[in-house]
């Protein structure tokens, strides 16, 4: 960890938002980095304030201001949110539109934009599974609402899950997840926010159900009555 972008984003992995961060320039530092922790393998922001060496790679940008700056705490303040400027660009060098697009729905699920049990639900994910769900979500909106959407979500988080239709009656879904630990809160917030509103899903979480004249699925004691 040596650049702004690099400290920013340890920070937010971190739970510490950028608002919490101080930039300083480090009073003693090495020309050969640009943080300027104590310990020159550090791999955790804690803040507020964040030493930094800006003439690194910003000679043109901070000389005279840190030349000016003296006690100055106006100019101290101006540093900050320079610098909190350039780190927030470089955090976002490389991505694309769609990118923007999927950061835009992970802070409406997060707020609480489509309701807020989902909302309490997405927060509990690790920030990879948050992406993972505004992305779906996002695929949705360019595809449309769909049975093929609701089982690509399903099987995101369960990849072993078996998902069915009855025939005699298409609305209606059997879901087999076969696990024990399954999250039903999980399981809800893909119901809400990707089963198709005329569909209805009877969900069968450790046990498959019996059909008739398939003997796999008729074992007794391993089975539900459908």
């Amino acid at each position: 960890m040596n650049y702004i972008w690099e400290i920013l984003l340890r920070a937010r992995a971190g739970g510490v938002p950028d608002q919490e961060l101080f930039f300083a320039q480090a009073k003693e530092c090495s020309p050969w980095y640009e943080q300027s922790f104590p310990c020159l393998n550090e791999d955790a922001v804690a803040g507020p304030v964040v030493e930094i060496n800006s003439l690194y790679r910003f000679s043109a940008v901070f000389q005279e201001l840190l030349h000016e700056m003296g006690d100055s705490e106006y100019l101290r303040f101006l540093f900050d949110a320079a610098v909190h400027v350039l780190a927030a660009q470089e955090t976002m060098m490389g991505l694309s539109k769609r990118d923007f697009y999927v950061q835009k729905l992970r802070r409406d699920l997060l707020a609480g934009e489509f309701c807020g049990s989902v909302a309490q639900t997405v927060q509990a994910f690790s920030d990879d599974r948050q992406r993972g769900v505004a992305s779906l979500l996002l695929m949705q909106y360019e595809t449309g609402s769909s049975l093929l959407m609701y089982r690509k979500a399903l099987t995101y988080f369960y990849p072993d899950a078996m998902l069915y239709q009855l025939k005699a009656h298409p609305e209606q879904l059997l879901l087999y997840l076969g696990l024990t630990d399954a999250d039903r809160q999980t399981v809800q917030m893909l119901e809400d926010l990707f089963l198709p509103l005329q569909y209805q899903v009877r969900i069968f979480w450790t046990k498959h159900f019996g059909v008739w004249d398939v003997e796999a699925s008729l074992v007794m004691d391993e089975i539900e009555i459908y």
